[in-house]
């Protein structure tokens, strides 16, 4: 893909001069690093926090907020939450501490973890988590690696006037006993009035600010530099039907990245925070959790068989076509593509602790793991070859010697049972190339 915007001169690069040159380097270096990601998502309701008071009661916050003065419900949610000793940023972000400097006041609280909260905000139903993937992760997230991203709500960040906060890298935030290390994390930024407060995130020297602003409709005011949340602008590209939009950062775990809310000069910025983790339901996933569970019946079918074959190599057929080429893919490549009664069978297998793994089988042979599988003829014996499809080619010596040729070893030399019968239905088929070869290859060989 190319653009262009200007003249072009030389190899088709536009510009000339050093400085040019430079401004590419740096476009290229930034577009290759992308580590933090916004945008914003419309509002079609308001957003309601549900939270629990040291008492017990439960109490509820609602947004949008006009006002940046604090109600009974919010002072409630304060009483709620833990105050944050608020770090001295250093020049590069990170806290530091100065000898006999005064006490810091607390002006940063956070959700106490032993309580619960929730929110009426689905990030779910938000195309967000898709966006990380394909920005964040575009290659760990391969189609077909059935890995996925997950998000929970970690806490909600409350910022007061005065308050700034410093996470330096390798930051460990609460985590429930047994969940892994976050990959990356997620900001929403509630629809409440505020100036400053800018979100700074930064990876390698490379540091991205994001305002935290959003639009509702109903008012008059405007959105102003700063990080000032524009509550009541009208948005021209608001979504139809929607009462605004606000907005969401999204960057990589604070392994990778170190980030800064700078200080709050007026009103209170209010951060759902959440963890996004990778989950997988495959062999070939990160963290692989199957979503799967097969039913009673098939478990105690497949125990039964397992129970009556002991020593034995059992093999079943796949019920499914998968459109694949054998002479290009590995059989086990097809195991993220598995459906149906054969996605079904495959995790009945592995509920047993077993290690299944898909081998490709024609006409009486079956080829190696991890060996394509390849049919390599003579001109004379193609004609033999189309057999394949109406007897065994173990039936046909020399055709047999052409089958090993590519690869295939017989049934009953790897001592491999298939498990078939007149109930088996549908046999899944792929079709498999035939290479003619020279009959001077055949003669060295």
């Amino acid at each position: 893909m190319s653009s262009a915007g200007g003249s072009q001169s030389g190899h088709g690069v536009a510009g000339s001069g050093d400085d040019f040159q430079v401004a590419v380097d740096r476009l290229l270096r930034l577009n290759a690093r992308t580590f933090a990601i916004t945008g914003t998502v419309p509002l079609f309701a308001p957003i309601t926090l549900f939270f629990q008071t040291p008492t017990g009661s439960c109490h509820l916050l609602r947004f949008p907020s006009e006002s940046s003065i604090p109600s009974r419900s919010f002072d409630a949610f304060l009483a709620a939450c833990e105050p944050v000793t608020s770090p001295i940023p250093s020049a590069h972000g990170r806290s530091a501490s100065t000898a006999g400097a005064s006490p810091p006041t607390h002006h940063t609280f956070r959700s106490n973890p032993a309580r619960p909260i929730n929110t009426s905000f689905d990030i779910a139903s938000h195309p967000i988590l898709e966006t990380v993937r394909r920005t964040l992760f575009p290659t760990l997230l391969a189609e077909g690696s059935n890995n996925y991203l997950v998000a929970s709500l970690n806490r909600v960040d409350v910022f007061c006037p005065g308050a700034s906060s410093a996470q330096p890298r390798g930051f460990s935030s609460h985590r429930t006993e047994g969940d892994d290390e976050p990959v990356a994390h997620i900001i929403v930024t509630l629809p409440v009035r505020f100036r400053g407060g800018m979100l700074a995130v930064a990876k390698d020297g490379i540091e991205e600010k994001f305002w935290g602003r959003g639009t509702l409709s109903g008012g008059s005011s405007q959105p102003t530099a700063g990080g000032f949340a524009a509550l009541g602008a009208q948005d021209a590209k608001k979504p139809a039907g929607s009462i605004g939009s606000i907005e969401w950062v999204a960057w990589m775990g604070n392994r990778e990245c170190e980030q800064k809310i700078e200080k709050v000069e007026k009103g209170v910025r209010i951060n759902l925070v959440y963890d996004v983790r990778i989950r997988g339901y495959g062999p070939n996933g990160t963290s692989p959790r199957a979503l799967l569970t097969p039913n009673d019946n098939l478990l105690a079918a497949v125990s039964s068989v397992l129970k009556r074959s002991r020593g034995m190599k059992l093999a079943f057929y796949l019920t499914n076509d998968y459109g694949i080429s054998p002479s290009h893919v590995l059989a086990d490549s097809v195991v993220p593509l598995l459906k149906g009664s054969d996605l079904a069978l495959y995790h009945a297998l592995k509920f047993y602790n077993l290690q299944p793994s898909l081998r490709y089988t024609a006409g009486g042979f079956i080829w190696p793991t991890g060996s394509t599988a390849t049919i390599v003829a003579s001109p004379q014996y193609l004609e033999a070859i189309k057999r394949l499809a109406l007897k065994s080619a173990g039936d046909d010596e020399d055709l047999s010697v052409q089958i090993e040729e590519g690869g295939g070893v017989p049934l009953d030399r790897e001592g491999i049972v298939i498990a078939t019968g007149k109930e088996q239905g549908k046999v899944g088929r792929e079709r498999v190339a035939i290479l003619e070869a020279r009959q001077s290859k055949l003669e060295c060989e």
